[in-house]
């Protein structure tokens, strides 16, 4: 190679070394503002509590079958010195919880233009870290203590690692690309859906004609072997994905409401040009978008499945095949920006803005009410009216407990609404008894739940008073209300 062609190959990976990390630092602002404003909610206490519970005996089998995400929790909860606090600052564990799915999160809108070279153009490449920068579903899991936004930035390199393999029959490239594959499982197992896509697609491929099976799929297909050792001998490292496949709860989801989610998530206009762009992927790369359309569609036709099974499922265990099901909306919006400036005269920037501008309702919300329940509002409404004697039902109890006064006794507190299990009726019943008042802490949304969340929050509105509605408008259908509520045992029909 001469030196002119050296030194323009050099300027050309300059360019796109400042891309790179002009994505990560976007993406890193966007996802930063705000980390740790918002209270605790949900899930985040076991991403606490796996984290803290790490080299202690309290530890599980189960608990180190996705090791990756808790051990870089454990590491910033110690570099910040939370992790031997007796009482840890609530407010500090909101930021430092969240920092590595924030990273994470930038670090994934960063590989999805880097790592989709040689599949995208780099206009179209740019795209494809936007969708991925400012969607509002990513933004929540980059500012939530979880480890989907961890799955997703890993996950995307082993996207086009195993398309590269398959491509070029390049055994390197597939034990790079199960390598990263491998780290995602690490992460979360549901990884696995990537493979179980990357499988489908190959033999789809083959069974077409499009591309033929070749040593690049050896790797990949090498990782159940590479999982199953260690789950023979450590039968409990399997017990996360059982749980899944045993478990119904009330909150499962019908087929139906799972496309919906999919659909409002990823977001309508991005979807749309998913889909509108295949046949414009089949024009230019056969074989990818036969990858793309078996890659994507046989893990959403299993989580499907597991729905119509009346299995416990989220549209998030697909993050992991997010960056393949975009590669078509990130090409054809590439198409229709050139289209529009070649024939209507108008900025080639102007469709990316507007199929972008949807977005702009749901990040805004994110930085209202960080898309979820002012737990910590609550708790500080709680302790301005709290007496001595009093007990406190709240959702999320263990999380409520990190923002009430230092040594709250443990009996006073309980789930809402009150498990039915014998200690826990045992201690609601004594609770009944000798607590002064019972303050509930109740989200608005148990009334339109199966029992018992519905008729615990109309006996709360009926035997109780509301002391106070946490609420923050939001610009989407889903609103956060919290509710306070106080009740008296001693005037009131107690909740059976």
């Amino acid at each position: 190679m001469g030196r002119g062609r050296r030194v323009m190959q050099d300027r050309r990976e300059d360019r796109s070394s400042l891309a790179v990390a002009g994505w990560f630092a976007v993406a890193a602002a966007l996802r930063l503002l705000f980390l740790g404003r918002f209270s605790l909610w949900g899930d985040e206490i076991y991403s606490l509590e796996d984290a803290l519970d790490l080299f202690t005996p309290r530890v599980g089998a189960g608990d180190l079958a996705f090791p990756l995400f808790f051990l870089l929790e454990r590491a910033v909860l110690e570099l910040t010195g939370l992790a031997r606090a007796t009482d840890p600052d609530p407010l500090a564990l909101q930021w430092a919880l969240r920092i590595v799915p924030a990273i994470a999160g930038a670090a994934a809108a960063a590989a999805a233009f880097h790592s989709s070279r040689g599949f995208l153009a780099r206009r179209d490449r740019h795209l494809l870290a936007a969708l991925i920068a400012f969607s509002p579903w990513l933004l929540f899991f980059s500012q939530t203590a979880r480890f989907y936004t961890l799955v997703l930035a890993l996950a995307t390199p082993a996207t086009f690692e195993l398309l590269r393999a398959a491509r070029d029959a390049s055994v390197k490239r597939g034990v790079i690309g199960a390598a990263w594959l491998l780290l995602a499982t690490l992460a979360h197992p549901t990884a696995l859906f990537l493979l179980a896509g990357h499988a489908a697609a190959s033999f789809a491929a083959a069974l077409l004609r499009v591309r033929p099976l070749n040593r690049g799929h050896v790797p990949p297909l090498l990782i159940p072997v590479l999982l199953a050792i260690p789950a023979s001998i450590w039968p409990a490292a399997v017990d996360p994905l059982l749980f899944r496949w045993n478990v119904r709860d009330a909150g499962v989801e019908s087929a139906g409401g799972l496309l919906l989610g999919i659909g409002w998530n990823v977001g309508p206009v991005v979807a749309a040009l998913a889909f509108l762009g295949i046949p414009s992927t089949w024009r230019g790369d056969r074989a990818l978008a036969v990858h793309v359309v078996a890659g994507a569609g046989v893990p959403v036709l299993l989580l499907l499945a597991l729905a119509m099974g009346e299995k416990s499922v989220e549209q998030r265990y697909l993050l992991a095949i997010l960056p393949l099901a975009l590669l078509p909306a990130a090409r054809f919006l590439g198409e229709i920006a050139d289209d529009v400036a070649a024939r209507a005269r108008a900025p080639a920037w102007a469709p990316p803005v507007l199929a972008l501008l949807p977005y702009g309702p749901g990040v805004v919300s994110a930085y209202l009410d960080g898309n979820r329940h002012d737990l910590a509002g609550a708790a500080a409404v709680v302790r301005a009216g709290l007496e001595p004697g009093d007990g406190v039902i709240a959702e999320t109890h263990a999380l409520f407990r990190r923002y009430l006064p230092p040594g709250f006794p443990e009996e006073r507190l309980l789930e809402a609404p009150p498990p039915a299990t014998r200690q826990e009726r045992e201690r609601f019943a004594a609770m009944w008894k000798e607590c002064p008042r019972i303050w509930l802490v109740v989200p608005a949304e148990f009334e339109g739940s199966g029992d018992p969340h519905r008729s615990f929050h109309q006996w709360a509105w009926s035997e109780g008073r509301l002391v106070r509605e946490l609420w923050r408008p939001r610009l989407d259908y889903h609103q956060n209300r919290l509710r306070v509520f106080r009740v008296e045992p001693r005037a009131a029909r107690r909740w059976h």
